[in-house]
């Protein structure tokens, strides 16, 4: 077996967390445990993504990472942006994963991030 079939669930899983942190903060529910997880498995995206020649997803990784790093509440304005790295991730992990793009208008709950995002935006911004 491959070394990248070997490390797939695991990269699945620290992408999955990272989404999991986006929509915390889009509820405006990112605790700690959370947070420091995202950062760490953002981290290691980084190293393992460039390891496999994924330059891009690596890049991507490196911003989330340093988007999550430090203990201040991320503001408001990066909501969006944090959103769309991560959503991009997903979709460079998931071109190489399968070969080919996904079929159908298929979209992984990262692919959603993105809008909400705005949205969420939208709504608290400050006058």
């Amino acid at each position: 077996m491959a070394v990248w079939e070997r490390s797939r669930e695991e990269l699945e899983r620290r992408i999955a967390t990272l989404e999991r942190a986006v929509a915390a903060l889009l509820a405006d529910d990112l605790g700690d445990a959370l947070r420091t997880s995202a950062h760490s498995d953002a981290h290691k995206l980084a190293g393992s993504l460039g390891m496999f020649g994924l330059a891009a997803g690596s890049q991507l990784a490196h911003e989330v990472e340093h988007k999550l790093a430090g203990t201040d509440a991320l503001p408001l304005s990066e909501v969006p942006r944090l959103a769309q790295l991560v959503g991009s991730l997903r979709e460079q992990f998931d071109v190489h994963s399968d070969g080919r793009r996904a079929i159908d208008g298929e979209q992984h709950p990262g692919h959603t991030l993105d809008s909400r995002a705005a949205a969420h935006a939208r709504e608290n911004r400050r006058p």
